[in-house]
């Protein structure tokens, strides 16, 4: 068994999808609307990883995501790289995704 993705839920995927190109320094590879659901997805690839990683964000009201943001104080605790101790996106983290 290996890791396929792991999914973020956020409120802005416009916002984050900026957010984590910048971060994996490309933009993502792939948008996909779930109708059925109220949530729209993207997704990008790191440079050498084979999981990927979907953010999804709601489109409707009463969607499966809002619900889970709702219930959350914390969305995102920590993006850091590799290469550095502080995280890159810190402050646009806890401005844009953190509550």
């Amino acid at each position: 068994m290996r890791l396929d993705h792991i999914g973020i839920a956020v409120t802005e995927l416009d916002a984050a999808n900026e957010l984590i190109a910048r971060l994996l320094g490309r933009s993502h590879y792939k948008v996909e609307a779930v109708a059925d659901q109220g949530v729209n997805t993207s997704f990008f690839v790191a440079e050498g990883a084979q999981a990927k990683l979907e953010l999804v964000a709601g489109t409707t009201e009463g969607n499966p995501i809002d619900k889970f943001i709702g219930k959350r104080q914390f969305l995102v605790r920590r993006i850091a790289s590799k290469y550095q101790q502080k995280s890159l996106a810190n402050g646009i983290v806890k401005d844009r995704f953190v509550r």
